[in-house]
């Protein structure tokens, strides 16, 4: 998953800020989705590793940085 790959790089990254934030961008959207697991459950979305390798180098010390009030 991505954030596995931010913390890899040393910039580890909550999944549920990412997610929102990934959502809210405009014009980023998803190639396909991966299939519900066994279960059912959403189907989480898929993008390309070169738009994530640009919204990392656009985006990285932004979203290393402590939202107001958390802690």
């Amino acid at each position: 998953m991505a954030c596995d790959e931010f913390a890899e790089a040393g910039m580890p990254v909550p999944e549920a800020r990412f997610r929102k934030i990934i959502a809210n961008l405009p014009g980023f959207r998803p190639v396909g989705a991966m299939p519900p697991g066994p279960n059912g459950g959403r189907r989480h979305p898929l993008y390309s590793i070169a738009d994530l390798q640009r919204l990392h180098a656009r985006l990285a010390e932004w979203l290393t940085v402590p939202p107001p009030g958390d802690t």
